[in-house]
């Protein structure tokens, strides 16, 4: 039983694409409705798994909980099927780290698991679960999730209904204590404030570049997320840390995709954090010399934005000339102008990027 299951648990984990396409969604498909038979059929399978230790119990958990954030409505509607047969049937491995994840009808009406609005909507506040490990599954498929389109709006929208139930660092309650910041040099568990949220897209981002299929999506959710205000009340310091894990993901980075996506983060935070604007805007700045045109255009285009139009940088007497430095300057081509050009945005910025307050 034990290595049947384990199997089928691997199989929810298969994410294998080639030119056909998710053929992994196959595999996918075909353990959640085994593992559905599975569990009908003796409601105390859950509890096996926990007496026989290894994690497996917790480990399936979170595998299914990622799988009710799948991007095909089939699968989502099969692995909501299993969560709810593991809730609603079996005995749970541990009471306080497995918490019900809001899957009551919330007072009626008609549910399907098979639309994403309901389904992520429904499925996002168990990121208030205790355990560690099951709140990071749940998180990075509704990251995943939330770069695809058209589904994607629902599931950021779902993550940031859910960043705004949670307690501001410092603010107290009818008179209570004030809230902890779970930042990333905290103890606290990470979803437990907007930092939280901030440090677990930098774990994210900081997954291994040649296997991750996270990097992109936490590099667009981040961005969306930061777009919308969700994380407004985190930390300087987890602010600082997401800049951080940028940079190292756009570092020698060769693909332009993905670095056209950190360009357009560094854009943002230029505008989410006072201490982070002038680190933003200097690795845009420093993108401006980069030997692709595409990279090159971008970064101008952003640096611009962060600077000429929402004035994340106090540019004084010299607002006028980087703004006409940065419009007019065919930042596509590399020859003696734009290089020029480059070198008098250089010699205007850096100043005034070395006298700003240094990030925490």
């Amino acid at each position: 039983e034990l290595a049947a299951i384990d199997a089928l648990a691997h199989g929810l984990a298969d994410h294998t694409v080639d030119n056909r396409g998710d053929v992994g969604s196959w595999v996918r498909k075909q353990c959640l409705h085994s593992l559905a038979g599975v569990f009908e059929a003796d409601s105390l399978v859950l509890a096996r798994l926990a007496t026989a230790g290894g994690g497996l119990a917790m480990r399936l958990l979170g595998l299914v909980l990622r799988s009710t954030t799948e991007k095909i409505d089939k699968l989502r509607a099969a692995a909501g099927r299993l969560l709810e047969l593991l809730l609603g049937g079996q005995r749970l491995p541990d009471d306080g780290a497995a918490a019900d994840p809001q899957l009551s009808d919330g007072g009626g009406g008609e549910f399907s698991w098979a639309s994403p609005e309901a389904a992520y909507a429904r499925i996002a506040p168990a990121l208030a679960i205790g355990d560690e490990q099951l709140r990071r599954a749940l998180f990075e498929g509704l990251v995943v999730a939330g770069a695809a389109e058209p589904l994607g709006k629902h599931a950021v929208g779902a993550v940031a209904a859910y960043a705004e139930t949670l307690p501001v660092p410092g603010a107290t309650a009818a008179g209570g204590p004030a809230a902890p910041d779970a930042g990333a040099g905290s103890a606290a568990q990470p979803a437990w404030s907007a930092s939280g949220i901030v440090a677990e897209l930098a774990r994210l981002l900081l997954t291994d570049k040649r296997t991750s299929r996270v990097i992109n999506p936490a590099l667009i959710v981040a961005d969306q997320l930061i777009d919308q205000g969700a994380l407004a009340a985190a930390s300087p310091s987890s602010w600082v840390s997401l800049y951080r894990a940028v940079r190292q993901v756009a570092a020698g980075l060769r693909a332009p995709q993905r670095l056209l996506l950190c360009l357009k983060l560094y854009g943002s935070l230029a505008l989410a954090s006072d201490g982070l604007a002038c680190l933003a805007a200097g690795s845009l700045l420093a993108h401006t010399a980069h030997p692709s045109p595409t990279i090159r255009q971008a970064a101008a285009d952003h640096l611009f934005a962060a600077v000429c139009i929402n004035g994340a940088i106090d540019a004084g007497e010299d607002a006028a000339g980087i703004e006409l430095l940065l419009v007019e300057t065919d930042w596509a081509q590399d020859g003696p102008a734009a290089r020029d050009a480059r070198a008098r945005l250089d010699s205007l910025l850096q100043p005034r990027l070395r006298r700003a307050p240094a990030a925490p």
